[in-house]
């Protein structure tokens, strides 16, 4: 999707991807034929990188600071427990590894840190018929309780992001030893989830400073149909680690598990603190965020794919955050994001794949996120 109001250097690129995917299509049409810049290994060809020009480059949309925002709903006799040095007292190497002496340093900064209460029913949750779907590991009694809690101790932590990610660290230690001290649930509003104390403290941050700290765990990604046969993915939370939120648009439903993957690896890119356009991403980079082991994923040895990230257009339910679409280099198309991932794996989904979309992915029309929906596409 062109950028509006984009300079001359924005046009040439254009130019300069569409000679990429002409010389695409010009390859498949010859026989046991590498791609234009493949390198030989064996019987199969790995193309390093798919691109055309390597020297473009523009800044990548952010937020001005890495945002967090969490609600631990808890029964009135939690209250006490809304004190800062009650908080650094329960913070232990369990919920910030060896990074708690810099962890509590920012919990003590009052313009970077706050504890506070507010009751439910002024916070607001989701509605009864959509907390099923934000808390799909809740246990029934806990998703019954979520009406009765009438108290949230409310975590607020904000600050730089990359590249030690302080806020990110802050907010979800003392959310996960809040809960584990009042059994509470734990509410991201962002990320549209909702979760007890044991599934919560998966996601603290334990990694040494200066070693990369963003998981897939760490955000969502939402993928529904949007226009003739097509889908949309968006991610929620990467303004907790004070990157843009992420979209890739005009893409098979079929592909959406697997281009969810690259998403994950841009994001990761960004959380360790890149600033320009293009990025290049390949199966090391997915790994690193999914937290399997790259010969698992079944990516072709040595293939990077670059992309470009653009100013996205806003779509109803979008999160309120600065958002950026992944741009592959044959362009936002069913056929250039399955280009893409046949340079990183070989081939893409078949159209037999499972659908992970919720209604029709063929539908004509445009169909806006569900608000409440918790589902990860991947």
């Amino acid at each position: 999707m062109p950028r509006k109001g984009g300079s001359d250097a924005a046009i040439w690129k254009l130019v300069a991807a569409g000679a990429a995917a002409l010389a695409l299509i010009v390859w498949l049409s010859l026989p046991d034929t590498p791609p234009p810049g493949a390198a030989t290994t064996g019987d199969a060809a790995v193309a390093p990188v798919e691109a055309a020009d390597a020297t473009f480059t523009e800044p990548v949309p952010r937020p001005a600071r890495a945002s967090v925002e969490l609600g631990v709903l808890v029964e009135e006799s939690a209250r006490e427990l809304a004190n800062v040095e009650l908080a650094v007292r329960k913070l232990s190497p369990r919920y910030c590894g060896d990074v708690c002496a810099r962890v509590t340093q920012l919990v003590r900064q009052p313009d970077a840190f706050s504890l506070t209460t507010m009751a439910t029913d002024d916070w607001g949750l989701p509605a009864p018929e959509a907390r099923a779907a934000m808390g799909p590991t809740l246990t029934s009694s806990e998703l019954a309780s979520l009406g009765v809690r009438p108290l949230v101790l409310v975590v607020r932590a904000h600050g730089p992001g990359a590249p030690d990610h302080l806020p990110a660290r802050a907010a979800f230690a003392v959310a996960a030893a809040l809960a584990d001290a009042t059994g509470g649930l734990v509410y991201d509003e962002v990320v549209r989830r909702i979760e007890n104390a044991d599934t919560f403290r998966s996601h603290v941050i334990t990694a040494p400073l200066g070693a990369p700290v963003l998981r897939a765990d760490h955000f969502a990604v939402q993928l529904y149909p949007h226009g003739a046969g097509t889908a949309r993915m968006v991610s929620l939370g990467l303004g907790h680690f004070g990157c843009a939120d992420l979209v890739m648009q005009g893409l098979r439903p079929e592909s959406g598990p697997v281009l969810g993957g690259v998403l994950d690896a841009v994001a990761g890119e960004l959380a360790r603190g890149a600033v320009t356009s293009p990025i290049d991403v390949g199966g090391e980079e997915i790994a690193r965020v999914i937290g399997k082991p790259v010969e698992s994923l079944g990516a072709r040895p040595g293939a990077r794919a670059r992309v470009t990230l653009i100013e996205a257009e806003r779509v109803a339910g979008d999160p309120d955050n600065p958002i950026a679409e992944i741009v592959p280099a044959a362009g936002s198309t069913p056929e250039g994001h399955d280009a893409m991932l046949a340079l990183l794996f070989g081939s893409a989904p078949d159209a037999a794949a499972p659908d992970t979309t919720t209604g029709d992915a063929a539908a004509p029309d445009a169909v806006a996120p569900d608000a409440a929906a918790g589902a990860d596409a991947r």
